[in-house]
């Protein structure tokens, strides 16, 4: 009987030593699900901003006309709400999306998440004001609302106008505001930005070795071409020289 009690209690202190081990398993595994959906989702939405185009069919934009995005329809819209609402400053999404994702796929969490997620309009909608400052290029997709966008330039004319504020003022106050508000947003620690540093160097240290081998396989087989045409150029010569 007492073996018996003995064989339960080691059974069950096993599995107590087990279960959070599973447990820690089954995070890590959750974390980095959630990366991948987040890095791809921040992709997607780069890529949506990126190829926006004021032609393609939206929301407030009513044509018959094929879809350029690269995302397709879906995409289209999502980005002309973007581009009109918040100008240029819609970038900030996908960058906060990356960062966390890295956060996620790294098992190194997100602390303080609700806290971040409320900051996030707000840091996109400063982002905005401070661009709405600037000169708007003529390449711009968004040139009647500005880089800023409706909500930047909406603010700007009232900090402007009804606060008599001068336009580098404000622009300087948003800047600083937005880096401040996008430091802790991001939720990127000093080893987390030293990682980001360290992988870009390999991909690029990767790609630089990839270019040098490439241009090596290229050179060679320029030589090869070159003297394979000289080589012609002598036969061509001696069969067009004439029999003395």
């Amino acid at each position: 009987m007492a073996s018996m009690t003995d064989s339960v209690g080691r059974k069950s202190r096993g599995w107590r030593r087990s279960l959070p081990q599973a447990q820690s398993f089954l995070r890590r595994r959750l974390s980095e699900a959630l990366g991948v959906v987040l890095f791809f989702a921040a992709l997607l939405l780069l890529l949506a901003v990126m190829s926006y185009d004021h032609g393609d069919p939206s929301w407030n934009h009513v044509v018959d006309a094929p879809t350029r995005n690269w995302v397709g329809p879906y995409g289209a819209h999502l980005a002309d709400v973007l581009i009109q609402v918040t100008g240029l400053a819609a970038l900030v999404l996908p960058l906060v999306l990356f960062a966390w994702s890295f956060r996620l796929l790294m098992n190194r969490g997100l602390p303080s998440l609700w806290l971040r997620l409320m900051l996030l309009p707000i840091c996109v909608v400063v982002a905005s004001l401070a661009l709405a400052v600037l000169a708007v290029p003529g390449w711009w997709p968004g040139s009647e609302r500005g880089l800023g966008g409706f909500f930047g330039g909406t603010l700007l004319t009232v900090l402007t106008q009804t606060g008599h504020l001068a336009e580098p003022v404000v622009g300087m106050a948003a800047a600083a505001i937005f880096g401040g508000l996008l430091f802790f947003v991001l939720a990127l620690s000093r080893d987390d930005w030293r990682d980001i540093g360290q992988r870009a160097g390999r991909v690029a240290a990767a790609s630089g070795r990839g270019t040098a081998l490439f241009a090596g396989h290229g050179a060679r087989l320029a030589g090869i071409g070159t003297r394979t045409a000289m080589v012609l150029r002598r036969l061509l010569q001696r069969r067009d020289r004439p029999v003395a």
